[in-house]
């Protein structure tokens, strides 16, 4: 299933929104239950052409630093926006919960002596 909705609420405010669920195996009355089970759920408000708020699935990327590049996935909430008529103020937020599973590998190596004799 892939829903898409794109559109206008007001005069400043567009909408655009993607829901899509790859899940198998395919039920007459459908076989996603919960919000969490959907593949990915994105949805992007515009307001005054000037700020983005965005919500669901993100990928966050940070490549202009040097020494802070990053890229994150996660479910989450993202806002940017810009001010100033002279000098442009950007500013971005975002907060999330990362989408991955963590393992851990414990490695217990045994402590053998060795006689090396020549």
């Amino acid at each position: 299933m892939d829903l898409q909705i794109s559109g206008r609420l007001s005069k400043d405010v567009t909408i655009l929104a993607s829901i899509s669920d790859h899940n198998l195996p395919i039920q007459a009355d459908g076989y996603t239950q919960t919000l969490e089970e959907f593949d990915k759920i994105y949805m992007q408000l515009n307001i005054k052409e000037k700020s983005i708020l965005r919500a669901g699935h993100l990928d966050l990327v940070e490549a202009k630093n040097y020494f802070a590049k990053y890229q994150r996935r996660s479910m989450g909430l993202q806002f940017q926006t810009e001010f100033g008529k002279d000098s442009k103020t950007f500013v971005d937020i975002s907060a999330g919960v990362a989408r991955s599973e963590f393992h851990r590998i414990r490695f217990q190596g045994l402590k053998e002596t060795r006689d090396l004799t020549v």
